[in-house]
């Protein structure tokens, strides 16, 4: 196991230094020098520009619409973070803003190994080494900072909540969980995690001794829902929640992208059922409506599942399932874009964490390496996909797709058998072992 130790540090590091050279040199330094990339923050930071004009041509691109795509799509809230950076020139605003991301990546890491600590066993130094080089290595990290995306802020705020929210400190935990909300609001489907400290028949309300009165904690959510908002209707008017919520949001949600970046269920199906001819095509087709409703019915279930864990388990179990259900949001979002990955980082590395210390090899570790091993896999060019389209069946392509799909169910099925909680007995599997608590 030292030998195979070795060699995943060895692939992370080359992987890491590989990605970022990539990254910066193609990207950042590519625009430095006045070449013309496309990066999706050039959306944020036009849209940035119209709001500090006239804020009721936010939505309104020029370059496109919800069903055409490049446009900005995100709630009015976000322009808080967007419109002052449209100030700065282009380059320099996108600079910062892809920095910002690459620090809350690795704030999420330091979050996964101070709840690690806290709640399963202390990680070693090299441990914690090898977690930052993990972090490095990640595919979605880069993708994200490519393109200047927000997933890593939207990734951290729920790192943020989840460690507050065993605090018990709800108004801290509120706050950040709608912080990141109003850059994507399918991170409120978080919010799930704050049944089992409302109800004193849950085991985690017995087991954390949690005193603050339903009604309260309730309150507080509500309020740094609705606050925040009305606080700051002096720059972001309130009209434009209105225009986004009836009008612009229901059109974006009736499309979804055919594109083999987008790896969610619904790309797969749409992928599957529309002739798609270029698997490197920027396409969006409507939802069918049984796609919709079937999706829809999937999500729930997917939260019926994780509110019943959660119900019954314990404060690891919790955790746990957190992990989890964070890795399974771009499965069952509409756009599971390579970037919104990020969200399965804490997963991936409570996982490799688990691996790295592990003394003996397990079917756990083989589907955490093949799940390590595909985040690895970088998307081709256009160019190749296009070239090499007729030679392989389409089968191929659209496993190759799925590939980080499957990587995320790889992780989710190794933390569920490493860390089965045997509540029974009230034992459970830490990072090193088994623990009584």
């Amino acid at each position: 196991m030292k030998i195979f130790r070795i060699v995943l540090v060895i692939l992370a590091t080359l992987v890491a230094i590989v990605s970022g050279w990539y990254v910066v040199k193609n990207y950042h330094f590519s625009l430095w020098s006045s070449s013309n990339r496309y990066t999706d923050f050039e959306a944020y930071y036009k849209a940035g520009a119209r709001f500090n004009i006239n804020p009721d041509s936010t939505y309104f691109t020029p370059e496109g619409t919800p069903e055409t795509g490049r446009t900005y799509n995100y709630p009015p809230f976000a322009m808080l973070y967007f419109a002052p950076l449209a100030k700065l020139g282009y380059v320099g605003a996108y600079s910062v803003f892809s920095i910002l991301s690459l620090v809350a990546s690795f704030v999420i890491t330091y979050i996964v190994l101070r709840i690690m600590k806290e709640y399963f066993i202390s990680p070693s130094r090299v441990q914690t080494i090898f977690a930052y080089i993990l972090t490095a290595s990640f595919a979605p990290v880069w993708q994200d900072m490519k393109h200047g995306q927000v997933n890593e802020l939207v990734a951290m705020c729920a790192m943020i909540f989840l460690w507050f929210l065993l605090k018990q400190k709800y108004g801290i935990a509120a706050f950040v969980l709608f912080m990141g909300f109003w850059l994507k609001i399918y991170s409120a489907m978080l919010g799930a995690f704050v049944l089992p400290f409302l109800f004193a028949g849950s085991a985690l309300y017995t087991r954390l001794k949690v005193k603050t009165p339903a009604w309260k904690i309730i309150l507080i959510f509500i309020l740094a829902l609705v606050v925040p908002p009305i606080v700051v209707s002096v720059f972001v008017p309130l009209n434009l929640y209105g225009f986004y919520f009836t009008d612009f949001l229901p059109r974006l949600s009736g499309v979804t992208n055919l594109s083999g970046l987008n790896q969610s269920l619904y790309g797969i199906v749409a992928r599957a059922t529309n002739d798609v001819g270029n698997f490197a095509s920027w396409k969006f087709v409507p939802v069918a409506p049984w796609m919709k409703i079937g999706g829809m019915l999937f999500t729930l279930s997917v939260l019926g599942i994780v509110c019943k864990q959660i119900w019954r388990g314990s404060v690891r179990k919790f955790i746990v399932t957190a992990y989890i259900f964070m890795a399974v949001i771009p499965i069952i979002s509409q756009y599971g874009w390579e970037y919104v990955y990020v969200f399965g980082l804490p997963i991936v590395l409570h996982v490799m964490l688990k691996v790295f210390s592990d003394q003996t090899f397990s079917r756990y570790t083989v589907f955490a390496v093949i799940g390590l091993l595909l985040f690895w896999i970088p998307k081709p060019s256009d160019g190749f996909i296009e070239s090499t389209v007729v030679s392989f069946k389409p089968f191929f392509y659209h496993l190759f797709f799925a590939r980080w799909i499957i990587a995320s169910l790889l992780f989710c099925m190794a933390a569920y058998g490493y860390f089965k909680i045997k509540d029974k007995y009230n034992g459970e599997t830490s990072l090193g072992g088994t623990v009584t608590s």
